[in-house]
């Protein structure tokens, strides 16, 4: 006795129709960084605003901003993490209520610097940038062995005199990246 399953057309249309679409959505789940980061991009292009100033978002970034920050972020993706050290960034630029005094920055950065000491963290340099004229402090600092990410840098900048910060924790590979997008900003009204 011979079973003998014949399906129609349409029937075999649906099918290949259903298929497709599952197998797209195992592709956005696989690639759910790199998709929001497109998905992003198509919406709002390649710059985002906040606190009166514009900065350039790579294309590996999505982001999220309000009136007083912009939080950029890159994971990578399920295959990316497998394929090689997984790379990854936060980097965030806000405005602070009031003003900082250079007291105000050396006194909260070695406080912050002393509490990440505490997790293997070490001050690696100090370097000053400027993100749409206004000069930012920043304090790096460095450990190889933050879980479970490895290798791992966290940047504090605040400005002596305005009201901005930026900070950056991430891959040793992205930090010259965060510079670069930081040095990159421009006034909103150019």
């Amino acid at each position: 006795m011979a079973l003998n399953f014949k399906i129609s057309k349409t029937c075999r249309r649906i099918l290949y129709v259903s298929l497709i679409l599952v197998l797209a959505a195992k592709f956005v789940d696989t690639f759910l960084p790199e998709t929001m980061a497109l998905a992003w991009h198509v919406r709002h292009g390649f710059k985002a605003r906040c606190c009166g100033i514009e900065i350039h978002v790579p294309l590996r970034y999505f982001a999220s901003e309000d009136r007083d920050s912009i939080m950029l972020f890159s994971t990578p993706g399920y295959v990316r993490s497998r394929l090689s050290q997984p790379r990854y960034a936060i980097l965030s630029l806000s405005k602070s209520l009031t003003a900082h005094s250079e007291q105000d920055v050396e006194t909260g950065m070695a406080r912050a610097a002393a509490s990440f000491a505490k997790s293997g963290y070490r001050l690696v340099q100090r370097r000053t940038v400027a993100v749409a004229e206004n000069p930012l402090q920043c304090w790096e600092l460095y450990t190889d062995h933050s879980e479970p990410l490895g290798a791992n840098f966290e940047v504090f900048c605040v400005g002596r005199g305005n009201e901005l910060a930026a900070n950056f924790t991430g891959s040793p590979s992205m930090l010259g990246e965060f510079y670069s997008t930081l040095e990159s900003a421009q006034s909103a009204g150019r």
